[in-house]
């Protein structure tokens, strides 16, 4: 690729996840269970997401400081920071469903956003968390061609 193609696509993205625009929000990363889902236009009616105790998905803030986004440009990527998901019961036996890709979208709970530019993503390990357990994750998206 040429430079001044990876520097427009590296504003393109700083633009959209790094920078503060009024009356924008935040983005948002689930966790799906199952296969991923397949096709350039997906919603989150194709997502089968993780439910149980303590699960929601997880707010990734649209700024460049530790909480925000990693771009780049060069790789088309995205990578949040450390995100924790916590199974909140306190019985170890309340499972929730498998977590096998992680999505991201626009909005904090709901089936009516969608998944946004970006495609789903397998997890480089699928995991079950029982009550009072947590997993940490760094998730990485790739810009759809």
């Amino acid at each position: 690729m040429n430079e001044s193609y990876l520097s427009g696509q590296n504003e393109v993205l700083r633009l959209a996840f790094q920078t503060i625009i009024a009356g924008e929000g935040s983005f948002y990363v689930g966790l799906g269970a199952g296969p991923l889902p397949d096709g350039r236009n997906k919603t989150l009616a194709d997502v089968v997401e993780v439910t149980g105790a303590g699960y929601a998905r997880r707010v990734v803030l649209r700024n460049a400081d530790p909480a925000g986004w990693t771009l780049n440009a060069a790789e088309g990527t995205l990578t949040s920071p450390i995100l924790t998901f916590t199974n909140s019961s306190a019985d170890p036996e309340n499972f929730w469903l498998d977590a096998d890709y992680a999505f991201l979208s626009l909005s904090p709970a709901g089936l009516t956003a969608p998944i946004a530019l970006f495609s789903a993503t397998e997890l480089v390990e699928t995991f079950i968390l029982a009550g009072g357990e947590s997993k940490q994750l760094v998730v990485q998206f790739r810009l759809q061609n």
